[in-house]
């Protein structure tokens, strides 16, 4: 079932539950990865997901029916792509990642980790290898070599947790290697990440274990390994959260661009901008997303609506547990049962970050409520995209193929007949 969400009540329900009190007595058992198997398939490991309210207990991305679910139709010319690319092959194709490809761009996504020791970080050779082929032959910015020669020197690198010599290996190995408790998971680096996914909580949670527990953000880039024992995320239901990514990121733009030094260019590369009516804003702003994809999620701040998939795969990760927003209380608990308890104490609220940030103070900004056509908007109403969503099943089913991977690896659910159902069933009670 999906989770809608409407203004600002989503997130006054969201961060009403939860903060942590850490502590780092790390003499806590640490049983549960180590008795747990791992199924076969995807549709296994979703299946056992409904014995525990839904919490994942795996990484869904090593499963074939996640990590091939957009590929089907490009298989047999993949190869030829790459080739011609001169850009390293991404170790997992999501929506952002294959459509770079096709269009011969070099990936620079960024993931953000929360952790309190700095993560070990390994750089395959052959992606290292293929950065430089593609800056010789002028298919690669010059920069984003010299990023990772900066990443690679081990010698100047404090907590030297950097190395090359590593690989990727095929995920059916990786998928293996999670049920060797004796050997693989037993010598994992022990520890706690967090992996950030925008929209999903990911202030709240970040800001949390940072204040709380002396935890530190750092960010993993392209291609990169990192290993740990107790790796977790969050996860939110795609359309959920892409409405409420397109209201944070056009407060982001408008804030950016009205105070900021350095303005955002957005509003001349993309036409949603300029529109400022209901629901002709928000189409055009999933018309574009359609359009330009990568190109248009790599435009800061709109890497905020990114798909969770590809954000999940911007470097190789050791996932054990991925909890489900719209539960988070009790997906926080298990977060801790399952490999946390070294870290993690009993919680009792979490921070308030973010709360409905694209809809707050609409009085102090009457040029942004314009912009967005929030003029007439009262907290706790159905926001315009929720409506405008609703009434168009095109646009509905658009942003389905778009997500169609979030759908798939992470066992959400979509009906456009009920969605609209829901919203309008909560305009009748404003």
């Amino acid at each position: 079932t999906f989770f809608l969400e409407v203004g600002t009540m989503a997130m006054a329900t969201l961060y009403s539950i939860f903060i942590f009190y850490l502590s780092f007595a790390h003499d806590y058992a640490f049983t549960s990865p180590m008795d747990r198997t791992y199924p076969n398939t995807l549709s296994e490991l979703l299946e056992q997901s409904k014995e525990t309210d839904d919490a994942i207990y795996g990484n869904p991305l090593f499963y074939p029916e996640c990590s091939q679910s957009i590929l089907n139709e490009h298989e047999d010319n993949i190869e030829f792509i790459l080739k011609n690319s001169g850009i390293p092959t991404p170790w997992f194709w999501s929506r952002e990642t294959l459509d770079a490809t096709v269009k011969h761009l070099a990936l620079h996504r960024r993931l953000k980790v929360t952790s309190f020791e700095p993560p070990d970080i390994h750089i395959p050779w052959s992606s290292s290898a293929a950065y430089e082929y593609g800056r010789d032959h002028q298919k690669l910015a010059g920069h984003i070599v010299r990023w990772y020669h900066r990443l690679g020197d081990t010698a100047n690198n404090t907590h030297k947790n950097l190395t090359f010599h590593t690989e990727h290996m095929p995920n059916d190995e990786k998928l293996r290697l999670m049920n060797d408790k004796e050997d693989y998971v037993a010598n994992l680096p022990a520890g706690l990440h967090y992996y950030h996914i925008e929209k999903s909580g990911s202030s709240s949670m970040g800001g949390t274990l940072n204040k709380y527990g002396g935890f530190n953000r750092t960010y993993l880039s392209e291609n990169v390994l990192s290993h740990i024992d107790c790796g977790f995320t969050f996860v939110r239901e795609p359309i959920s959260r892409f409405i409420s990514g397109y209201y944070t990121v056009n407060r982001l733009i408008f804030d950016h661009n009205k105070y900021g030094k350095r303005a955002y260019q957005i509003p001349q590369l993309f036409s949603f901008w300029n529109i400022t009516t209901e629901p002709e804003r928000t189409l055009e702003f999933v018309k574009n997303l359609m359009e330009y994809k990568y190109e248009f999620l790599v435009t800061s701040p709109l890497e905020h609506i990114m798909s969770q998939s590809s954000i999940l795969s911007v470097a190789e990760l050791d996932i054990f547990f991925v909890g489900k927003l719209h539960k988070l209380q009790d997906h926080l608990r298990r977060v801790i049962d399952h490999c946390g308890s070294r870290f993690l104490s009993e919680p009792e609220e979490i921070m308030q970050r973010m709360k409905g940030f694209g809809t707050n103070e609409l009085d102090k900004e009457p040029d942004y409520a314009h912009l967005m056509d929030l003029k007439e908007y009262q907290p706790g109403q159905v926001l315009p995209a929720y409506k405008a969503i609703a009434d168009n099943y095109e646009a509905y089913q658009a942003l389905v193929e778009y997500y169609r991977q979030d759908f798939i690896c992470f066992g959400f659910e979509h009906n456009w007949a009920e969605f609209r159902r829901t919203v309008y069933e909560k305009l009748k009670k404003q």
